[in-house]
């Protein structure tokens, strides 16, 4: 999502580098979805865009620490070096877009993920570039029919769109939400 948006969006790049300087909001150390989450920058360089980490900090799934940590960006002047934000959650997101707005700073392209409406909202106006949502009654439809498959002694992912990880581990597309598609999930 995040390159594809990059690159769609030439004026992102603020300082014409060809790089993406950004910040990074991460949830609760050592977490799973923490661990899968802080690796979206070594993601978006495997695509063949160089990235630049200006600044990384926890903030707990929660949107207060993510105001806080920005606002100590903001205070550091890091912020005004990013091009995009990336946080593992759109609560975490919504705290740094609060500080921006407080501060009356520009505000960079932000990328969350779970699509909350405020989020998808933000999306429309511009002030996020993106977030990412899970299909959870499809989570409970695959469910139902990996058991299927198991019983029937099928593959787990046999007639499912995922990727079987590991032997163990089924790994499910997400919704992707861009300013492209918004108005279908704003309901």
């Amino acid at each position: 999502m995040i390159v594809d948006q990059w690159k769609k969006h030439a004026e992102w790049d603020k300082n014409g580098d060809g790089k993406i300087q950004f910040g990074l909001i991460r949830g609760k150390e050592g977490s799973a979805n923490d661990n899968l989450r802080k690796n979206v920058p070594t993601r978006i360089n495997s695509s063949g865009l160089e990235v630049q980490r200006i600044a990384e900090g926890i903030a707990n799934w929660n949107r207060e620490e993510g105001k806080a940590l920005v606002e100590k960006w903001i205070k550091s002047g890091d912020i005004d070096k990013m091009e995009i934000i990336i946080s593992g959650s759109d609560d975490m997101a919504l705290g740094a877009l609060d500080a921006l707005r407080e501060a009356k700073k520009p505000v960079p392209p932000i990328f969350g993920f779970n699509a909350v409406k405020e989020a998808q909202e933000a999306i429309k106006t511009g002030e996020f570039g993106g977030s990412l949502l899970r299909d959870f009654t499809g989570h409970g439809k695959m469910a139902y029919k990996v058991a299927e498959n198991l019983a029937l002694g099928k593959s787990p992912i046999d007639g499912i769109n995922a990727e079987l990880e590991g032997g163990t581990t089924i790994n499910l597309p997400y919704d992707i939400v861009t300013q492209d598609n918004v108005d279908q999930y704003l309901k």
